[in-house]
């Protein structure tokens, strides 16, 4: 399951990162396709930190957009597919 979970997220990321200028012109329950992808990425990028980094949620409390762990996980992680979707984050 986790093995599949990091493919799914992996595909998912780099179609965000190759389709990004058409997600942007595209909307779905009016936010852009680029909006959902990226949640998808994050909400996937998660789950692996937690499934793979023993003891990881003694260090970080809990889960979640605010949590500065998972906020530099997240960024390093789109660092290396797109910078200008960083700055988004």
């Amino acid at each position: 399951m986790t093995l599949a979970s990091g493919y799914y997220t992996a595909r998912l990321a780099l179609s965000c990162s190759l389709f990004h200028d058409a997600y942007k012109n595209m909307t779905y329950d009016s936010n852009n396709m680029l909006h959902w992808c990226e949640r998808e990425v994050r909400w996937g990028a998660d789950w692996l930190l937690k499934a793979y980094v023993p003891g990881i949620g003694a260090q970080v409390g809990k889960w979640g957009a605010k949590d500065k762990f998972v906020a530099m996980v997240r960024r390093h992680f789109w660092h290396s597919l797109r910078p200008s979707t960083v700055a988004a984050i």
